[in-house]
């Protein structure tokens, strides 16, 4: 009775050596496309850079400007290499993380002078990575975060190759009263269409440092897919920013400005099979009770969509039993 136990824990043994070794081959195949990039982004490569990417590929630069496929990010940084033939680049990996055997995420920093004895300027990355079914690893979401108020050339912080956490005394806002602006959102929604509906969910968190959201998409009467969103305050990039996870394996993020009476969110996300989709979505309260939804720009991997635009309502309560 004992042998097939052992076969089990053996077997068991054998897959946890396999998936060990499966990830450092990702990590090591990851690492070496880093160290491409710094070595043509250093030669004024361009297509050598794009190549690093998937077909595709989209990269957010520090304004939020999207650039999306091989081509468009070869001619993006040929433009950046004819305007600074001098520039320069270094990279430090802060983690590679693996999610899958297919998936995996990169964040670090880096600095680049645009001339030699340069101060160099700071910044932080994430970069999304696929492998592909050839087996080679590949970009296929690139976003570059400045670090506010240290970044800048010719800062201090900046010379050493450092950030200045935010100050933490009492003349700096709370994480709670950066996002009071956001208040009105507590509560419980629901939109209702012909086909589908949308329950949502706002609460603070426990230590009101971030507002937790929970949406319910339910396809007639079934429940189709859940997603949990955490909106928060990013002091690295200095605004509101929200990180968004679903049942069906896919995440996001956006980063959120208010504008008069809406809110503007340049969200970008990575569905479960690895494609990566983009948006502008626009939120503008008409009442205590309700507000609009409008997406616009939108992308899923190549593929450019339709603009949509929802109202959402409070839910009343329920009936007293």
């Amino acid at each position: 009775m004992l042998l097939p136990a052992v076969l089990m824990v053996a077997a068991g043994a054998v897959a946890a050596a396999d998936k060990k070794v499966g990830n450092e081959a990702a990590e090591a195949a990851i690492r070496a496309n880093v160290n491409a990039f710094v070595k043509a982004y250093n030669a004024g490569d361009a297509k050598g850079i794009a190549n690093l990417f998937a077909a595709d590929g989209q990269m957010l630069d520090e304004d939020e400007n999207t650039t999306q496929g091989r081509a468009a990010i070869e001619r993006a940084f040929a433009a950046i290499f004819a305007k600074s033939p001098q520039t320069r680049i270094s990279v430090d990996v802060a983690s590679i993380r693996l999610i899958g055997s297919a998936l995996a995420i990169e964040t670090g920093s880096t600095r680049t002078a645009s001339k030699p004895g340069e101060v160099p300027e700071v910044a932080r990355y994430t970069v999304v990575h696929t492998k592909s079914l050839d087996g080679n690893w590949l970009m296929a979401f690139a976003r570059d975060t400045p670090i506010a108020g240290d970044a800048s050339p010719g800062s201090a912080d900046a010379a050493q190759g450092t950030a200045s956490a935010p100050e933490t005394g009492d003349t700096q806002p709370s994480n709670f009263e950066r996002l009071k602006p956001l208040a009105w959102m507590i509560g419980n929604w629901i939109d209702e269409g012909s086909e589908s509906i949308v329950l949502s969910s706002c609460k603070w968190s426990a230590d009101k440092n971030y507002i937790l959201q929970k949406i319910e998409v339910r396809m007639q009467g079934r429940d189709a897919l859940d997603l949990s969103q955490r909106i928060g305050w990013d002091p690295l990039a200095g605004r509101i920013k929200s990180w968004v996870f679903d049942s069906d394996g896919g995440f996001g993020e956006s980063l959120w400005t208010q504008k008069g009476s809406h809110w503007l969110l340049k969200a970008t996300g990575v569905r479960r099979d690895g494609t990566t989709s983009s948006a502008t979505n626009i939120i503008t309260p008409t009442s205590k009770d309700s507000y609009t939804w409008r997406s616009t720009d939108r992308v899923v991997g190549t593929e450019k969509m339709p603009p949509i635009e929802v109202k959402v309502v409070r839910k009343p309560p329920e009936p007293a039993k």
